[in-house]
């Protein structure tokens, strides 16, 4: 995936003078005013397709506004505007909308991998991978997870305040949400995708260790079953449940290639 490491030079300068009025060398101001007007318009939607969360938190007139800020401030390094504002969740950490909205940036987060997800590559379960695995001498073998599978630790409630915008943006009910928000407690969001479908439900503790195995904490099952805490949900359990999500669609051995 493509970061924005700040906009070139040249870039730069054209943006100041698109974003200041100040004239540049070399171009008419009334082409870089009507530039402008389409290049903030097409900003503010991207933002507002890669992070409806956070639309539905600020409005798109204030989304708007801070996508030209963020533009001016990060630049333009991909031409796929889907795949530009990589970085806006950093970038907002540092806004003051955060004192007022403290749970922004990680928002900003779990809408981009939610963004990510849905546009990863489609993968369709290994079947035959599963029913090769009684036949395994051990347990020295991988999860393949699905496309688009990240696990976002938050220490607020991400999953709760997504859900409530992604159910109805209008009105959101956020009932639950204000009383985690109170009582403290954050949320560990898991993003995959199950077919043409992105899936979120919250991580739970129990299952924290072989998560670990799908975003590359232990290379092997039988690793992570040597460091497995007491409270572990039961690999067979969780197995059956993951494979069932199709949160995991195969399995990596030796034996199986």
């Amino acid at each position: 995936m493509a970061r924005e490491s700040g906009a070139p030079t040249g870039q730069r300068a054209l943006l100041e003078a698109i974003f200041t009025g100040r004239p540049a060398a070399g171009h008419d101001p009334r082409g870089l005013a009507v530039y402008r007007r389409n290049l903030l318009a097409s900003a503010a939607r991207a933002l507002s397709i890669s992070y409806p969360t956070v639309t539905c938190l600020l409005g798109r007139d204030r989304l708007g506004r801070l996508a030209g800020d963020f533009l001016q401030s990060a630049g333009r390094s991909v031409f796929d505007w889907g795949l530009w504002g990589e970085g806006f969740p950093v970038w907002l950490e540092e806004h003051s909308l955060c004192r007022q909205y403290p749970y922004l940036a990680d928002s900003a987060r779990l809408d981009w991998l939610m963004h990510c997800a849905q546009r990863a590559a489609d993968a369709r379960p290994d079947h035959a991978s599963f029913a090769n695995m009684e036949g395994l001498a051990s347990l020295d073998f991988s999860l393949v997870a699905a496309p688009g599978c990240f696990v976002l630790e938050s220490g607020f409630p991400v999953v709760a305040i997504h859900e409530a915008h992604r159910q109805d943006p209008a009105r959101p009910d956020l009932g639950v949400a204000a009383a985690m928000l109170e009582a403290g407690r954050g949320q560990a969001a898991l993003v995959w995708r199950q077919g043409p479908r992105t899936c979120l439900r919250e991580a739970r503790d129990e299952e924290r260790i072989w998560l670990q195995l799908l975003n590359g904490g232990a290379a092997t099952v039988a690793e992570a079953l040597r460091r497995l805490p007491a409270d572990s949900m039961p690999l067979e359990q969780w197995l059956d449940q993951a494979i069932r999500e199709q949160l995991v669609i195969g399995l990596s051995h030796s034996s199986l290639t």
